[in-house]
């Protein structure tokens, strides 16, 4: 595995930890999905300038490839925004109440949380699998990548990873 797999995979186990395993409004918590966050734009961040190398150097193979690994790694990192939504937080600044007397308002939110919860997770597998396949494929030779390689790879993990979310 290459630094940015193990980077992007520690940044979502650090958020994971921080929101699931700690909650509330612990210190913590907050510190952890920093920390998080952190290594996500990291790791954003290193795949944009791998693409910018790959442009200057005339190497088409290694930068497509690196701009689907890019592509995938912002997918999954968007999942972040969906997963926020569906929080208290999200569900208030949309205006949705699990606990209102209302029971109309009630079906509301529960459906909101309901579709924002499988829409975060299917974004995070489609974003996360593909993305350590591109990453596997650029690990296996970064100097003469092919890129119609990388595709059929991303494309293969992404065919899964939809299934998977089935």
């Amino acid at each position: 595995m290459r630094f940015t797999t193990l980077m992007y995979l520690l940044g979502m186990f650090l958020v994971l930890l921080g929101e699931r395993m700690i909650g509330g409004e612990d210190t913590w918590r907050w510190g952890l999905d920093a920390l998080g966050v952190l290594c996500l734009l990291g790791v954003l961040f290193r795949l944009g300038q791998q693409v910018k190398i790959g442009v200057s150097e005339n190497n088409t193979g290694r930068a497509q490839s690196h701009k689907l690994a890019l592509l995938f790694a912002l997918i999954g990192t968007s999942s972040l925004g969906v997963y926020a939504l569906s929080t208290g937080w999200g569900m208030d600044l949309m205006g949705h109440d699990l606990l209102s007397g209302n029971q109309e308002e009630a079906d509301a939110a529960e459906r909101y949380w309901v579709v924002t919860t499988c829409l975060w997770l299917i974004l995070w597998l489609v974003g996360t699998l593909p993305f350590v396949a591109a990453d596997w494929v650029l690990n296996r030779n970064p100097m003469a990548v092919d890129a119609s390689a990388t595709r059929k790879v991303v494309l293969s993990t992404l065919a899964m990873s939809l299934l998977l979310s089935a």
